[in-house]
């Protein structure tokens, strides 16, 4: 273990509370331990924790401390990591990341971490190198995997009116058959957010397609 992976663990370590990490666990289906700190003491820390890294350095291997937290059984690592391979991604982002984040994608994998690394880690690679997009919905298409395909619904989720909706839409009738929640849910969630900036468009797509229960509703929530 790195050196500042010793570090976080220690300050984590000590702030171990079994009571609530048990009900932390409980919540995430007991898929993951936890520390059992909740997120405003978890995000001092990790502002602590950060101001210890040397965040400036071009040579700085962000990406190994990144898998070193992946690797903690505590699920409050792997959001210190992601939230560290954001605010580095925003200086140092490089086109072979998308492997990278693929496999963040798919390891230690559930909902409240896709839908962070699919919105804010995929979204800010896409934008930065848009050739890679066509490649990326394919690829993560193709796959079968569950947390890949909610990534290709919900990587646009903060580009705000500049969401290429043409791209949108083909994948949402790529993928409405599919009778998972998470990818209904991510149906719905991705027209709803679209349609703040375009409700029109948004409207006239749902009443042109079937769509189930779930995605119709969430996404006319703001029509």
């Amino acid at each position: 273990m790195s050196e500042y992976a010793e570090i976080i663990r220690e300050k984590l370590e000590a702030e171990r509370k079994e009571s609530t990490a048990e009900k932390m666990s409980a919540y995430l289906k007991n898929r993951f331990a936890s520390f059992g700190i909740k997120s405003p003491q978890r995000k001092e820390i990790q502002k602590e924790f950060f101001a210890l890294l040397p965040l400036k350095d071009a040579d700085f291997d962000y990406r190994a401390l990144v898998k070193e937290l992946w690797d903690f059984p505590e699920r409050e690592a792997q959001y210190i990591a992601q939230e560290l391979f954001a605010k580095q991604q925003k200086k140092f982002h490089h086109p072979d990341d998308l492997a990278f984040i693929e496999f963040l994608l798919t390891h230690k994998d559930w909902w409240d971490s896709v839908d962070y690394i699919a919105s804010t880690i995929l979204g800010f690679h896409c934008k930065k190198h848009p050739e890679q997009i066509p490649y990326m919905v394919e690829r993560f298409t193709a796959s079968g995997h569950l947390w890949l395909q909610r990534s290709t619904l919900i990587f646009q989720l903060k580009y705000k009116d500049d969401v290429d909706f043409d791209l949108l839409k083909k994948q949402i009738l790529t993928l409405k058959g599919d009778k998972e929640f998470f990818i209904q849910k991510a149906i719905g969630w991705s027209l709803r957010q679209y349609s703040k900036y375009n409700p029109e468009a948004v409207k006239a797509f749902l009443e042109e397609h079937e769509f189930s229960t779930l995605a119709k509703r969430e996404g006319s929530k703001y029509l």
